[in-house]
């Protein structure tokens, strides 16, 4: 369950609620520019690390204290920096070692180059130079070269933190971001972002019909889907494939989304905002008269290659170490530009296995290893790709019938005799022997079905049983309630909540599926499995 204000708790309890708002953030950038980029400089501080800062929008909430003005205060925002002898990188993108003068220019001027292996073409340069204490280059110099012949050179001058150049760069493999002179005497220059690109916002009247959708499967069976679908106006074809001069081809690249749900609140009528989600278009817009039709999904949708990590290797190791090898293997890290790019539990480091990585989609592999560990692989909010062990603790949320706009509709999952787990033994990456590990169910119904589980990571009797106990556990339970409801943006697939059903005033039950839709107002409608005998 996603946090909310004791405010907008309130709002959205009551019979009649005020009219919400939706907006949806989309980067619009070259990816693959992004990803190919490598950059340098001429003068940059021992802490400083450019090489991330072509990515996304994401600048850092606090930087290193300096004797810098704007640099030195109490307020949160400052962290002490490493020495010299730690080799520990900020997260804050590029910085000068040199500083300005008393006049804000510089003796030698600092400049970042980004060079690519291929010859791009974006809409413009977005660049955020200090969002933390504001200062910025009062006059910079960009070049963009093709080979060595230029295709842009002008002279910028910024007045505030972030800014968008407005020129379309064409044609370009190498760009050169020179600082001439800064806003205030005695800085250094820093870039804590580059955009290639821009970032755009969608609300009210731009949007139509906007659609969320989460599912989680809490013994893995299933990979987890994650996904956004939404509407924006096509005014002047601005994004039709036949208008030579529209987005079309960004909407084709997994290009960074975020959509909030607002709701006014208090006296001053001012919205507050709950997260739906960080997501990437998953290409294949679709156009019509009046609509563009964009999909996004979760970091696993991209993660789809085959895994080439410690796919021939049989030696021990842990559960921890396997899912972090599969991460940078992946190049997760390149799909981000701060903040949490995974969460993986610390109990990882504590299950072993000897089997060589099967060769699947990296997103797979991430499964086998959440299912061996008894956890959830999901991405939360943030977009942060996490595995971690399901809640056992059912939260505050009731849903009776003042709730829900129908009575539930139940249905029952077959009965179950017995999980069987195998458990792997392997000679070589290529040789491998199997036993099983059962988990029986007590007084089981004539003609129950068998449960298999086959995960090839499973090299011990101990992980297998404990494995077999938790599908047992959970599939004995076999009530299912679909549910149509108001729609509250802060449940999540996965929440244990109440449930009022036909017969019983309160069921314990697991959100398996959750979808809102924002259209003419909000509403919602889950699926939910019980977890414990009714009450």
């Amino acid at each position: 369950m996603q946090n909310m204000t004791t405010e907008l708790t309130a709002v959205m309890q009551k019979p009649l609620r005020p009219v919400g708002e939706i907006k949806i953030s989309c980067d619009i950038i070259d990816v693959s520019a992004a990803r190919e980029a490598v950059l340098s400089s001429n003068d940059s501080l021992y802490y400083s690390d450019a090489q991330h800062i072509v990515t996304e929008n994401a600048a850092p909430k606090a930087i290193t204290a300096t004797l810098e003005p704007m640099h030195f205060k109490a307020d949160g925002t400052r962290l002490v920096a490493p020495t010299a002898s730690e080799s520990v990188k900020a997260n804050e993108g590029y910085i000068s070692n040199n500083i300005c003068g008393a006049n804000g220019s510089f003796q030698t001027p600092p400049y970042v180059a980004v060079s690519f292996t291929a010859v791009h073409t974006v809409e413009t340069l977005t660049l955020v130079f200090d969002a933390v204490s504001g200062v910025y280059p009062s006059k910079l110099r960009i070049t963009a070269k093709n080979g060595a012949a230029t295709v842009l050179e002008r002279e910028y001058y910024p007045a505030s933190a972030s800014f968008i150049t407005g020129d379309k760069l064409t044609d370009f493999d190498c760009i050169k971001i020179e600082f001439i002179t800064m806003s205030l005497p005695y800085t250094r220059a820093r870039l804590q972002q580059l955009m290639l690109g821009y970032a755009t916002q969608f609300d009210g009247d731009m949007l139509g019909e906007v659609t969320c959708k989460w599912k989680l499967d809490p013994i893995m069976r299933r990979l987890p889907e994650t996904a956004l679908t939404f509407e924006v106006e096509n005014s002047g074809d601005a994004y039709d494939p036949d208008n030579p001069d529209s987005l079309w081809k960004y909407l084709e690249q997994p290009c960074p989304v975020t959509a909030h749900y607002g709701m006014p609140c208090g006296a001053d009528g001012a919205a507050q905002w709950v997260s739906l989600g960080r997501y990437y278009l998953t290409g294949q817009p679709q156009v019509s008269d009046i609509f563009v039709t964009l999909k996004a999904g979760s970091v696993l949708d991209l993660l789809t290659d085959i895994c080439t990590i410690d796919t021939e290797t049989t030696a021990s190791r842990s559960l921890y170490m396997a899912a972090q090898n599969i991460l940078d293997g992946a190049g997760i890290s390149t799909l981000y530009s701060g903040g949490t790019q995974r969460v993986l539990w610390d109990g990882l480091k504590n299950i072993t296995t000897t089997a060589p990585m099967p060769k699947k989609p990296y997103r797979e592999c991430l499964q086998y290893i959440a299912h061996a560990a008894g956890c959830a692989l999901y991405t939360d909010r943030d977009g942060a790709l996490c595995i971690m062990p399901v809640s056992t603790q059912p939260n505050s949320l009731y849903m009776d019938f003042d709730t829900l706009l129908q009575k539930p509709t139940v249905t029952k999952t077959a009965a179950l005799s017995r999980v069987v787990c195998k458990v792997y033994t392997y000679a070589s990456a290529t040789q491998a022997s199997t036993h099983t590990v059962t988990a029986a169910v007590q007084n089981a119904e004539p003609g129950a079905a068998e449960e298999t589980i086959d995960n090839p990571l499973i090299t011990s009797d101990a992980v297998a049983l404990a494995a077999a106990q938790r599908v047992r556990d959970y599939l004995l339970f076999r009530n299912v309630y679909a549910c149509e409801y108001r729609g509250l943006p802060a449940m999540e697939a996965g929440d244990i909540i109440s449930l009022q059903s036909r017969v019983a005033d309160s069921v314990t039950v697991r959100i398996a599926e959750h979808s809102l839709s924002f259209g003419n107002g909000i509403s919602g409608k889950f699926t939910a499995k019980e977890t414990e005998a009714s009450s």
